[in-house]
C-alpha cells in the first residue's frame, strides 16, 4: 500500500531526450513512497531509462506540430481530438493525483487531465516562438495562452523558455534541470566505430538532426577549417524525428557532406547511447543551432565531461553558458565563424582547459540536480494541495 502521491509522466518521444533527462530525479522525488507511472509514444530508450523507477506504457500519440494553412488546422483539430480521448482513457485508468507534461506540445493530455479533473504540470524545455514577425508567432502565441490556461503551473527549464509565457510568476516557475558528471565514456571504441580514430581535432554535435539544428553549418565549417586542421573529423549525433521535413533534410546532409568531400570525415552516428562515449571521443563538442532553444543541454553536459565547447549565440544558449568564459559563442548560421572558433579552440590548448575548469564550475553550482529535484518538488506538492482543498463557500 503507497502513502505517497500517485503521479503520471508524459514523455512527448520514445527516444531520450532533454525533458526526459531532466524530469527523471524530479518525478522519481515527487513520487516518493508513492506510485509513478510513465506514458511514452512507443518503445525506446526513454522507456528503459524509466523502467527501473516506474510503471512505463506506450500509448498512440504524438508531440503535435503548429498547423499550417487550413488543411492542417482542419488535421491538427482531429488529431488533437484522437489525442485527449487515448488521454483521458489512460488518466482514467491511473486516477493519478498529478499529471506531469514533458512539453506544450502535447496539448491534448493537458484537456484530458483537465475533462477528468486532474491538476498538471507542463515542463517547458522548449522555446514557443511568440514574437511579431515570427511566421509561426500567432500559433506560439495560442499554445503558450493555452497552456497557461490548461495547467496548475509551468516549470520552465530557463528565462528563455519563460518569456512566452511573460516571465516567471505564481504560475509561471523557471526550474534549472539537473547536469550531472557522466560516467566516463569509451571514446576511443566510439572513435574505432564511426572510423575518426585520426581525427585530430574530433568534432561531436549531439542533437536530432533538423535544419534548425544547423548540421549543415557544421558541416560547411569543418570543410573551411580543414585549411588549418587537415585532420578534422565530426560525428553528428542524433536521429531525425519521423517527419518528411527532418527525414529530407538527413538526406541533404548525406549528400552536402559527399559534394564537400568530407565522405571520410564525418559520421553520421544516429541515436548513442551511453552518451558518454561521444563526450569521451569528442576533442570539442558544437552546438551550431539557428534558433532559440531552451537550454542547450548537450553542451552543459560536454561541459560537465571536461570538454570543450562551442556554440550557437541565441536565446537559451547565451544564457545556460557565458561566453568566452564557458564556451565560445558564433553568430547562427555563421559557419567562417564556427570554422574560425574551431581552429582557434584546437590551437590553445590553456583556452580550452580555461573554458572547461571555468564551464565545470558553472555547471555544478548552477545545474544541481538535487536543488531541481527539490524545487520541483515543492511546486508539485502545492499543486496536489490546492488541487485536495475543498472549496470555500461565498
Amino acid at each position: 500500500m503507497t502513502s505517497g502521491p500517485r503521479v503520471l509522466g508524459v514523455l512527448h518521444l520514445a527516444e531520450l531526450s532533454g525533458p526526459a533527462r531532466s524530469l527523471r530525479p524530479w518525478l522519481e522525488r515527487v513520487a516518493r513512497n508513492g506510485r509513478l507511472q510513465i506514458a511514452v509514444p512507443g518503445d525506446g530508450a526513454a522507456a528503459r531509462l524509466y523502467e527501473p523507477i516506474a510503471e512505463v506504457e506506450s500509448a498512440a500519440y504524438s508531440a503535435l506540430t503548429l498547423p499550417r494553412g487550413p488543411t492542417g488546422a482542419l488535421r491538427f483539430a482531429k488529431e488533437l481530438h484522437r489525442q485527449v480521448v487515448v488521454f483521458r482513457v489512460r488518466i482514467r485508468a491511473c486516477s493519478p493525483d498529478l499529471v506531469v507534461v514533458a512539453t506544450s506540445t502535447l496539448p491534448a493530455a493537458l484537456i484530458a487531465a483537465r475533462l477528468e479533473g486532474a491538476p498538471a504540470i507542463v515542463y517547458v524545455g522548449e522555446v514557443i516562438p511568440t514574437k511579431p514577425g515570427l511566421a509561426r508567432a500567432v500559433g506560439g502565441r495560442a499554445l503558450a495562452a493555452a497552456t497557461r490556461a490548461l495547467a496548475a503551473a509551468v516549470v520552465c527549464c530557463s528565462d528563455a523558455a519563460a518569456d512566452a509565457f511573460g516571465g516567471s510568476g505564481p504560475a509561471v516557475h523557471v526550474v534549472r534541470p539537473g547536469i550531472d558528471s557522466t560516467a566516463p565514456g569509451d571514446g576511443a571504441a566510439f572513435r574505432r566505430r564511426h572510423g575518426l580514430e585520426d581525427a585530430d581535432p574530433c568534432v561531436v554535435a549531439v542533437g536530432n538532426i533538423s535544419r534548425r539544428r544547423g548540421q549543415d553549418v557544421l558541416l560547411h565549417a569543418v570543410a573551411q577549417a580543414r585549411a588549418h586542421l587537415p585532420q578534422v573529423g565530426c560525428a553528428i549525433v542524433g536521429a531525425p524525428h519521423p517527419r518528411d521535413e527532418d527525414l529530407a533534410f538527413e538526406q541533404e546532409l548525406h549528400a552536402l557532406a559527399k559534394r564537400l568531400g568530407l565522405e571520410g570525415s564525418v559520421s553520421f552516428a544516429g541515436f548513442i547511447e551511453p552518451i558518454a562515449d561521444a563526450y569521451a571521443a569528442a576533442d570539442v563538442v558544437v552546438n551550431p543551432i539557428r534558433t532559440a532553444e531552451g537550454l542547450g543541454r548537450a553542451g552543459l553536459e560536454a561541459l560537465a565531461a571536461g570538454r570543450p565547447v562551442i556554440a550557437s549565440r541565441v536565446a537559451g544558449v547565451s544564457e545556460a553558458m557565458r561566453d568566452g568564459r564557458d564556451a565560445l559563442l558564433v553568430t547562427p548560421g555563421a559557419a567562417d565563424e564556427l570554422a574560425e572558433a574551431l581552429a582557434r579552440i584546437s590551437g590553445d590548448d590553456a583556452l580550452a582547459t580555461r573554458l572547461v575548469a571555468s564551464g565545470r564550475e558553472w555547471v555544478a553550482a548552477t545545474y544541481s540536480s538535487e536543488a531541481g529535484a527539490e524545487r520541483f518538488a515543492a511546486i508539485a506538492d502545492g499543486v496536489m494541495e490546492r488541487s485536495s482543498a475543498p472549496a470555500v463557500a461565498e
